[in-house]
């Protein structure tokens, strides 16, 4: 298994370039895909009502050296809005509402998740399984074990690249800062402490289950976890959108988010 340097990383990967559009002022990679017919990279981005129409929009916007071919998510409404941009944008990719169909197409290179933290691991290590590169958005995994199964998938299948998200590893802005406090012009850090203060709308508070929307798969979107009805309601998000951060059963709340 090649180890590669963050430097080899960033030259060799299209996934960390994509993806990390969404931080703003980030550094933008690209490479070829040999087996692409016109040697761009075919991406396929999975989840795509928050953060992963972020990293569709990055491809809209013809990011050198890659090609937007696939977009997937569980909820039939979401998929066709995000279909129509496309479609405005000049990109007609394939659809898909079952990820494990999505990964049977031998023309994809590359997957980048953005779906549910609970699902993370298990679609990274299908992913590997079916020869794809994965960038996969933050979390790795739902919890301590399953991470280590994704570390022993990529020790596995090493002919793939996994990347885990956080963009602001590769956000110019942060990078500079950290050179800063580095250089020694602020002294000697003696400590240091970070605060994130944000108002948020209401999580949905409500007394017993709640339908879910005709749209959505429930099962698909579940997965792997347990099919329990959902218990929140939020007036801007309806009864699963971002308000799953905080179910009890995957949920994980700001922690994890």
């Amino acid at each position: 298994m090649k180890n590669y340097t963050r430097k080899e990383f960033l030259q060799t990967s299209l996934i960390v370039g994509g993806a990390a559009l969404v931080a703003g002022r980030s550094r933008l990679a690209a490479a070829t895909a040999p087996g692409s017919a016109n040697g761009d990279v075919r991406v396929a981005v999975v989840g795509i009502n928050a953060q992963g129409a972020g990293h569709m929009r990055a491809y809209l916007g013809k990011l050198p050296g890659a090609r937007l071919v696939a977009i997937c998510d569980v909820d039939s409404e979401v998929l066709r809005k995000r279909a129509a941009e496309c479609e405005l944008a000049g990109f007609k990719p394939t659809l898909y509402r079952d990820y494990r169909k999505l990964l049977e197409n031998k023309d994809i290179d590359a997957v980048v998740l953005g779906t549910p933290n609970h699902q993370h691991s298990l679609q990274t290590i299908w992913a590997l399984q079916a020869g794809k590169d994965v960038y996969c958005e933050k979390p790795l995994s739902h919890n301590v074990w399953e991470g280590r199964q994704v570390v022993a998938a990529v020790r596995k299948y090493h002919k793939n690249i996994v990347q885990a998200g956080t963009q602001n590893r590769s956000s110019e802005d942060v990078m500079d800062a950290i050179a800063f406090v580095r250089s020694g012009k602020i002294g000697r850090i003696q400590w240091a402490r970070a605060l994130c203060y944000k108002q948020r709308d209401s999580i949905g508070r409500t007394t017993g289950p709640q339908a879910v929307p005709k749209s959505v798969d429930y099962d698909l979107w579940t997965g792997p976890a347990d099919l329990i009805p959902p218990h929140r309601n939020s007036p801007t998000n309806g009864p699963i959108h971002y308000d799953w951060h905080w179910f009890w059963n995957y949920g994980g709340g700001d922690i994890t988010n």
